[in-house]
């Protein structure tokens, strides 16, 4: 997890200019986290008095510099121009990479704050990494005076969960062509801050086939991005085998998805032993399993 680095900043700091440090993180952080995952390509920051509704200062795609941290993190030094000999002490909240400046700009309340969703998505588009994953943070109690000195520092969190699929062909010798995995009852939309999507069946979506990448011969890696949700998605791997198309849905179980959260998943396909006095070949089969 990275830590803000809270360097001075007096420098060049009017009277009545506040700075904030914005920084990523996700919950379950390893080394195969990938750069875009963390990318900030847009912020906007509101703030309320202490325990407030009432929004007293919104700044939407607000300006910022980038700061050295421990990459596929980022962090990034935010100027607001106000005035800390007046502002005090502030409630913030910071949303990044929206798609709807529109709906942001319109905010007046924290209860409008939280009812901001994500735009919809519609078959075949998903989340991806393009613009930047969706993400959200806030901070309680932040002293805009001491900020002169060293800015406070503001996590913040993917709001969507991330599912790793690792697929293994059990048997050497043969390999599985094209193969690729759906996932259905995935989550439409997501609330940018952490109040629970209540997502109907007309709020669910399922995605386009994802390809997996070849690691070798017997073993494949796939990523996707889903909203957290109230309903457990269910995922269908497909390939085709010595020319014949194979397809196979997980058992139960796969979790609700909660936001910022890494699920690896392991399939594996495999041939079920046979019996001496079995007729009949058995077809392949899946063993699916969460490591996370």
């Amino acid at each position: 997890m990275i830590s803000c680095n809270r360097e001075k900043f007096t420098d060049e700091l009017p009277e009545k200019e506040a700075k904030l440090l914005i920084a990523t993180r996700a919950q379950n952080y390893d080394s195969n986290e990938l750069p875009e995952e963390y990318a900030l390509n847009n912020l906007s920051i509101f703030l309320t008095d202490t325990s407030s509704n009432i929004i007293t200062h919104k700044f939407v795609y607000v300006p910022y510099s980038s700061v050295d941290g421990e990459l596929p993190t980022e962090s990034k030094l935010v100027t607001l121009p106000i005035d800390v000999s007046i502002l005090t002490v502030k409630d913030v909240y910071v949303i990044a990479n929206c798609d709807n400046e529109a709906a942001f700009n319109a905010v007046k309340t924290l209860d409008d704050l939280q009812a901001l969703k994500t735009k919809k998505l519609v078959y075949p588009t998903m989340i991806n990494t393009t613009r930047g994953l969706p993400m959200y943070g806030e901070l309680g109690k932040v002293d805009f005076r001491k900020s002169i000195e060293i800015p406070q520092c503001i996590y913040l969190n993917r709001i969507c969960s991330k599912i790793r699929v690792r697929l293994y062909f059990a048997d050497a010798g043969w390999i599985g062509l094209r193969p690729n995995f759906i996932l259905e009852n995935v989550a439409s939309f997501g609330n940018y801050s952490p109040v629970p999507a209540k997502a109907g069946e007309n709020d669910l979506v399922n995605y386009p086939a994802i390809y997996f990448e070849m690691i070798s011969q017997q073993e494949y890696a796939g990523i996707a991005y889903i909203y957290e949700s109230s309903v457990a998605p269910q995922l269908r791997l497909r390939f085709v085998l010595n020319g014949v198309e194979k397809e196979y849905v997980t058992d139960p179980g796969f979790p609700v998805p909660v936001r910022n959260y890494l699920y690896d998943i392991e399939l594996t396909v495999y041939k079920p032993k046979q019996s001496a006095s079995s007729a009949v070949q058995k077809d392949y089969a899946l063993k699916f399993a969460f490591i996370n």
